[in-house]
């Protein structure tokens, strides 16, 4: 059962923490070792979507064993930065639960994972609301029916945000911090 207590829920990627870059380096990586280079720019533009659909659409349908692979490598690359994340954010005190790729068959867009958020912090949809950075954090969101409230800090523009239904749009998590009161946040009081 769903408590009255709102919840903010967080993509840490890209939102909190830039990260992403550490993505892309990792999955460049990857790629070339499999011998498909990828331009940097096509896999920034990937980062946030479903790993399985990321590897599929860049290797253009490679082989299985070949995508298994680039996840295999782009996992073992990724792990020294994304060590860091936790330590970086320093937020302990303030989170209620966390979850991972691990917790859903599909990531986002799939409302999986937001789902999987609101049952862990006991929360219904109605007293959430989503933090993130990438047109796949606002889709996933919202067809979890949790409004999102998105940043510029993952290279993603407004515009491309405001298209597919970002409650606001914000610079940073500083400017977010700077504007709380006029956000949907506070609504949730």
């Amino acid at each position: 059962m769903a408590n009255s207590r709102p919840a903010v829920l967080f993509d840490i990627d890209g939102t909190l923490v830039d990260s992403n870059y550490l993505h892309v380096h990792a999955w460049q990586r990857a790629f070339a070792e499999v011998g498909l280079p990828v331009q940097a720019w096509h896999i920034h533009r990937s980062i946030g979507m479903d790993g399985s659909i990321l590897v599929d659409e860049l290797s253009r349908g490679a082989p299985g064993d070949v995508q298994k692979r680039l996840k295999d490598l782009h996992t073992r690359y990724y792990q020294a930065g994304a060590a860091l994340l936790r330590s970086t954010l320093d937020c302990d005190d303030v989170v209620s639960a966390i979850t991972s790729s691990a917790d859903v068959e599909q990531a986002k867009p799939n409302p999986g994972i937001v789902e999987v958020a609101l049952a862990k912090a006991g929360v219904s949809a109605e007293r959430a609301v989503f933090v993130g950075d990438a047109v796949w954090d606002v889709e996933a969101s919202g067809r979890a029916g949790v409004p999102c409230i998105a940043v510029l800090s993952g290279g993603v523009s407004r515009c491309e945000l405001e298209e597919v239904g970002a409650a606001a749009v914000f610079e940073d998590a500083e400017d977010l911090r700077e504007h709380l009161d006029d956000t949907v946040i506070t609504a949730l009081r």
